[in-house]
């Protein structure tokens, strides 16, 4: 009688279901696309950018349509500087390879459409102390190969499998003149048969600040996928982030290793991010995990009559070997 009262249960539940469904008709006006700019800004690196179109937000294509008839311009400090040239699907690169301190401005000129702009600063490197790391093992394996040796049979190891966790303690001083956004990278690259791989470290909301009582990374509050913070609580300050997670890579014998990976290590990036820069990634963040039953978040755009990011970063690597 249980198991009737269970099926009735689940019926009348999918009834309920299926008759809240209905079709609404969209009867509203479908605005002409707006053009889409993205583009990031480093030391040293030469200015490239993205030219798109947006969709209207019920069109069942998954593509943006690029733009390769754009007239872009690039200006340094106010001053032009080049037009860039167009490549391929929607890219324009430039000649210019921007310098820390300079204001960077691109014009986008479309046929028939309003002129595009947007503006950041080169960023400075921000002040990378110090980097502490310890590892605990977590679980190994080793992986064998049957040898012969004349009429003798033995097995060679081949590598060991690790599962390790990380605990990393990055140390920085904040530059108390201006107002700093940070955000930390970590990567692991491996070569293999002559290519490099990276693969990026996840984190998983895994940053905190030491010593304070306040967590600037929001870490258990909001989403924080990539890892970004700002100099709120410790302007003008030395501070303390630790990262923990858990990674595995195999160590190979040097007898076979040329069939797996080598010179394994870590990219561990401190990088100084603009305020456009920031905002975009925590309402990107924060987009990703909301609620089925929560409000809409808009993405952070500082496109000037379009839609997209112009963001400047700068890197402070430090490099960890692992070791064979």
């Amino acid at each position: 009688m249980k198991s009737i009262r269970i099926y009735l249960f689940s019926t009348i539940i999918l009834v309920l279901l299926a008759s809240c469904e209905k079709e609404i008709v969209f009867n509203g006006q479908i605005s002409a696309p707006l053009v889409v700019v993205n583009s990031y800004i480093s030391p040293d690196s030469l200015v490239a950018v993205h030219v798109s179109e947006s969709r209207f937000f019920l069109n069942d294509t998954t593509t943006f349509n690029n733009i390769n008839n754009a007239d872009v311009s690039v200006l340094v400090n106010g001053v032009f500087i080049e037009k860039m040239r167009y490549t391929d699907n929607g890219l324009y690169t430039g000649t210019h390879k921007c310098a820390v301190g300079e204001s960077i401005k691109l014009s986008v000129k479309i046929p028939t459409k309003d002129e595009v702009t947007c503006e950041d600063k080169v960023l400075a490197k921000a002040e990378f102390l110090s980097l502490d790391t310890a590892s605990t093992l977590i679980s190994s394996y080793y992986n064998t190969r049957a040898e012969y040796d004349r009429q003798t049979i033995y097995y060679d190891t081949v590598f060991v499998a690790e599962q390790r966790s990380y605990k990393f303690k990055l140390k920085l001083k904040d530059n108390g003149n201006e107002k700093n956004y940070y955000r930390i990278n970590i990567v692991l690259t491996q070569e293999m048969f002559g290519v490099l791989y990276s693969f990026n470290v996840d984190l998983s909301d895994n940053v905190d600040p030491l010593s304070y009582s306040t967590d600037p990374t929001n870490v258990g509050v909001e989403n924080n996928t990539y890892n970004i913070f700002s100099d709120d609580i410790f302007n003008g300050k030395e501070v303390t982030i630790k990262c923990n997670f858990e990674n595995g890579y195999s160590i190979y014998n040097p007898k076979y290793k040329n069939e797996g990976p080598t010179n394994s290590k870590f990219l561990v990036s401190l990088q100084q991010i603009s305020k456009d820069y920031y905002l975009y990634l925590k309402t990107r963040s924060n987009s990703g995990g909301v609620s089925l039953f929560s409000e809409p978040v808009q993405i952070h755009n500082n496109i000037q009559g379009g839609l997209g990011i112009f963001g400047s970063y700068s890197n402070n690597v430090k490099i960890i070997l692992l070791q064979p």
